[in-house]
């Protein structure tokens, strides 16, 4: 990235990243006296150690920069301007990190507003960084203006019901299996209306940066999604957990291995819904 970039570019790459996560830090702190704390857990060495203020910092930073390397290993792909290009990735990974906050609600009970107030904390400034971003440092690279396709709201649709049972199905099966950790028995409804959720919205995320995955292979498009978009930015959101708890390492690995997993299957059938790449 480095030699695509010039001295101005990469100051403001390091700087769009410092915005977001201190962004994200200042939003956490200020929704802090309006939700309810939740002591389901237990903090691990870094959280006793380093306190959780540091810990969340660090992974702020950690996350923003993992986030925005994905942007610049993408962004000529996906179309429009540098404006355009922030606003369509910023708001896939703003819908994931707020969505994928919104699982304590199922998984632990918590408040509904609760999570939805410290997943904008999140969504806000990752949208805000990609601008930044898109604006400041990709503006003047070209975009491959291929479009996939016939993407009527017929296909949209398809693809999206494709992607969340997918992810429905596979996450089930690593409730009912007892893979992972999960709310379904007492709280099977909520359980089921997150997942669900969920689903779409990795449907969404792929629909918005669709461009920015296509090649001449399906299955290479479905990974680039799975794992080179949706897997990274999941992992940076997910490793927080384990960063500041103890006792979750190995369950937050297994559903991010999950999730992922789901994101590229679900992906790959979406791709041959539509098409017939090689």
């Amino acid at each position: 990235m480095r030699d695509q970039l010039d001295r101005s570019a990469r100051k403001w790459f390091v700087a769009s990243v410092i915005i977001g996560a201190v962004l994200a830090i200042f939003f956490h702190a200020l929704v802090g006296s309006f939700v309810v704390s939740i002591n389901e857990l237990s903090y691990g060495v870094l959280g006793r150690t380093l306190g959780a203020e540091v810990v969340a910092s660090a992974w702020a930073l950690f996350a923003f920069a993992g986030s925005a390397l994905v942007f610049a290993r993408y962004h000529s792909m996906i179309p429009g301007t540098g404006l355009w290009k922030g606003i369509r990735y910023g708001s896939a990974v703003g819908i994931l990190w707020l969505v994928g906050m919104l699982e304590g609600v199922a998984l632990f009970g918590n408040p509904l507003l609760n999570e939805f107030l410290i997943g904008l904390s999140d969504a806000i400034p990752v949208l805000v960084m990609s601008i930044l971003l898109g604006v400041f440092v990709f503006r003047s690279t070209g975009s491959t203006e291929k479009v996939a396709g016939k993407t009527g709201p017929l296909q949209a649709t398809g693809a999206l019901l494709v992607i969340a049972l997918v992810y429905v199905a596979v996450r089930y099966l690593g409730y009912v299996g007892g893979i992972i950790g999960s709310g379904h028995v007492e709280r099977p409804a909520l359980t089921f209306g997150w997942t669900a959720l969920m689903g779409l919205g990795v449907g969404v995320a792929f629909l918005l940066l669709l461009n920015a995955v296509l090649s001449e292979s399906t299955t290479r498009s479905a990974v680039r999604f799975g794992l080179g978009i949706f897997g990274v930015n999941w992992f940076v959101f997910m490793v927080f957990i384990p960063m500041l708890f103890e006792g979750v390492f190995v369950d937050v690995m297994t559903r991010v291995s999950l999730d992922i997993g789901a994101a590229v299957l679900g992906c790959y059938l979406a791709l041959r819904f539509w098409y017939r790449e090689g």
